[in-house]
């Protein structure tokens, strides 16, 4: 379990530690895979934020459909140019092109960036066939340049044709439970439920991925 985003604020060597941990995950306890996780904290972490995730499309199919949504909490914008993404069975990825998170604001990163094909979604950077987010159970990791992990996200779970959701993206959101993680309810696009960029269902207060941080 990774301790609080406030803590992890802090770069203390021991919640480096912890994250490490937490992206692990129980998909890959050896850390032997490709997207072996990092060991050191990023200063963005905290600010950042896996605030929504589709990882088990049903009206499109899972090489169109996934997602994963990024929020930004903080008052500056982010350019995640060369910021890496990671997954529990994939290689790191590194994000080619200009991709601006603003403040208070969403991307959202994909395999499919055509809304047309990906079941409606309006995309700011396709990631294509290097992450594949498993439906039984996976994680996901945003790392910054120097691959210090900015945040993390383990799940065990999914409900088809739904995204899950962040409750308060100022609180820990490392493992996808109802403590902080809310199945959305909200339709978009052809007919699969979630709201990417967008308020969150369920998002408590200016949390969730809404209203700055």
């Amino acid at each position: 379990m990774r301790i609080s985003r406030r803590t992890l604020m802090l770069g203390t060597a021991a919640a480096a530690i912890v994250v490490a941990c937490a992206e692990q995950g129980t998909t890959n306890p050896g850390l032997l895979l490709p997207a072996a996780p990092s060991r050191s904290v990023s200063l963005l972490a905290g600010q950042l934020v896996i605030n929504e995730f589709m990882a088990d499309p049903s009206a499109v199919t899972d090489a169109n459909g996934e997602w994963i949504e990024i929020y930004n909490r903080g008052a500056a914008a982010v350019n995640v140019q060369n910021f890496q993404l990671g997954s529990a069975n994939d290689a790191v990825h590194t994000i080619a092109s200009s991709v601006n998170v603003p403040a208070g604001g969403y991307v959202v990163l994909a395999r499919n960036a055509s809304s047309s094909t990906n079941g409606g979604v309006t995309v700011a950077y396709s990631y294509g066939t290097a992450i594949t987010l498993a439906n039984a159970g996976d994680w996901i990791a945003l790392r910054d340049a120097a691959g210090a992990t900015i945040d993390s996200v383990n799940y065990t779970s999914t409900t088809p044709g739904v995204a899950w959701g962040v409750k308060d993206a100022s609180l820990d959101n490392s493992t996808v439970s109802a403590t902080n993680w809310v199945l959305q309810t909200s339709t978009y696009g052809l007919g699969d439920k979630g709201t990417p960029n967008a308020l969150n269902n369920g998002a408590i207060g200016g949390g969730g991925g809404g209203g700055g941080g």
